[in-house]
């Protein structure tokens, strides 16, 4: 995923170490604004899933550990946002195939 100016600073901006803004830390919060929870969201998406991979909830939780501080909160706003669907039956989760508007109105 290539990312324009502007995305990166979304992505930097919710992943700083705390009191020291020259580390990139884990994700601690996400964003109000639609379009940078989106940009965030998609990104972290594309960092787990590789091609139309399928993931049991607990590999896509031991996926995102490592990039986010609350996994249960990002993993549900992936779904609620629309950048990945499940299947509530088998608990497997997996990129859309139409990603989430970025450029919508918050």
């Amino acid at each position: 995923m290539r990312l324009d100016a502007a995305q990166l600073t979304v992505l930097l901006d919710f992943a700083r170490a705390e009191g020291r803004p020259e580390h990139v830390s884990r994700v601690e919060r996400l964003p109000r604004r639609r379009s940078e929870r989106l940009t965030l969201l998609t990104h972290l998406a594309a960092s787990v899933f590789e091609g139309g991979e399928r993931l049991t909830e607990a590999t896509l939780g031991e996926r995102l550990e490592p990039l986010v501080m609350d996994v249960a909160l990002v993993r549900r706003a992936m779904i609620d946002d629309g950048v990945l669907d499940r299947n509530s039956r088998s608990q497997e989760y997996w990129l859309r195939d139409e990603p989430a508007e970025i450029a919508v109105s918050d």
